[in-house]
């Protein structure tokens, strides 16, 4: 909003000489004025930062505080108008006629010019991307994909230095079969987070399926690099996999994917369809379910990102009704109050244990082994919603300390919020 709040202040001080002209006639009035817009901009500067205190808690969402703000905003505004109004009481007809014009013109201008920055798209997405989360139909899902597409673009191509907006547009990218595009977006990335496997491994994947599917050079040195950092990186596992079976090496297929289904509930989809997938692959070298053991593995992981094991149950006494989520997530306990990682079922699958790892991070460069100490929460959304409303479930383990490997944590979802 600071952009906002520069224009609106450049165009205050223009429209302000005809005010302040007025304003000279009457030094009484020019005294409660001041003091009544010294009471609004202290009640303004109070709710901002109370505003302020719950984002960095946690406790708002930031699409909730963008829209919060800019209502703040429009009152302060909507505040100054009578009291820019009564000094324009004072001044000579013609004069009056001036400052109201000139009043009402910077509210109107500033905002006009902080839409055409983009702050008002950045907003429309943030309101966009929270539909998006919620539960909706896989129709609902793909026509609000498709709208967001122009929003990312105009956002991403602005003021984005840590490549928030940028990642989102490669997703949806991706999502939309447009692969290329993908692929440029995510190189972008890969230049803002060099060390982060997750990225690395979707700008290979995205670049691996602009190629027609093949192993180029280019691609098979993202793998490398990726591979060098995390070993054990579940998005590479899988399209080495494929392509390995694409090829005729079947063993090399088998590996990957069974590396890949060591780390994925039993009962998750993907683990079917990796399952079958192997199947095959024996099926294609003439082995059987017992000579699976002889097929070669890739090496175990040295260097591996933090994985977290979460066993999540729920207390006696609580009610669960058919159609509930139950959102898990882990936070750092000193940084910032987005999740590192996030995993979503069913609420009729608990007691269910789930993974945590670096591949579900919600944004480059925040994932779990970004981090020394998270903490885990449990949530049952009667909604379907990600934001915590009234009536939810929820409950939290005790703050674990990372060291890099896999680790176990109980959580019992055990209060109504």
């Amino acid at each position: 909003m600071n952009s906002f709040w520069l224009l609106a202040g450049m165009l205050g001080v223009l429209a302000s000489v005809p005010v302040l002209w007025a304003l000279r006639r009457s030094t009484q009035r020019e005294t409660l004025r001041d003091a009544r817009r010294e009471e609004n901009l202290a009640g303004y500067r109070q709710r901002m930062a109370e505003l302020e205190l719950q984002r960095e808690a946690g406790a708002i969402e930031d699409a909730d505080y963008q829209l919060a703000r800019v209502e703040l905003d429009r009152r302060l505004l909507d505040d100054t108008d009578p009291v820019v109004a009564g000094a324009a009481a004072d001044a000579a007809p013609g004069g009056a006629l001036a400052v109201w014009l000139g009043a009402l013109a910077i509210p109107v201008l500033a905002l006009a010019l902080y839409q055409g920055l983009g702050a008002s798209a950045a907003m429309r997405l943030d309101a966009m991307l929270k539909q998006l989360a919620g539960d909706i139909s896989e129709e609902q899902r793909t026509q609000l994909q498709e709208s967001m597409l122009p929003l990312l673009e105009s956002v991403a191509g602005g003021d984005d230095p840590d490549g928030e907006y940028r990642y989102l547009l490669a997703r949806s990218y991706m999502a939309a079969g447009r692969y290329p595009e993908a692929a440029a977006v995510y190189a972008e990335l890969v230049d803002i987070y060099p060390e982060d496997a997750a990225i690395i491994a979707q700008s290979a994947q995205a670049l691996y399926l602009a190629s027609s599917r093949k192993l180029t050079p280019a691609v098979q040195a993202l793998i490398d690099r990726a591979f060098a950092i995390d070993p054990e990186q579940l998005t590479l596992l899988g399209m080495v996999g494929m392509d390995r079976f694409q090829a005729g090496d079947y063993s090399g297929a088998i590996g990957n994917w069974q590396k890949l289904l060591d780390h994925l509930p039993a009962d998750a989809p993907d683990a079917r369809v990796i399952r079958d997938g192997i199947a095959m692959a024996r099926a294609r070298l003439g082995l059987s379910a017992e000579d699976a053991a002889a097929v070669p593995k890739p090496p175990e992981s040295v260097a591996g990102g933090s994985r977290l094991q979460v066993s999540v149950s729920v207390a006696d006494g609580l009610r669960l009704n058919p159609g509930d989520t139950v959102f898990v997530f882990a936070r750092a306990v000193q940084g910032p109050p987005m999740p590192l990682a996030v995993a979503r079922f069913a609420a009729s699958e608990l007691p269910r244990q789930v993974e945590l790892n670096d591949s579900m991070a919600m944004a480059p460069g925040l994932k779990l082994s970004s981090f020394e100490r998270v903490s885990v929460t449990a949530r049952v959304s009667r909604g379907g919603a990600v934001a915590a409303q009234p009536g939810d479930l929820e409950g939290g383990g005790e703050p674990i300390d990372l060291d890099g490997t896999e680790q176990a944590i109980a959580v019992v979802i055990d209060r109504t919020i």
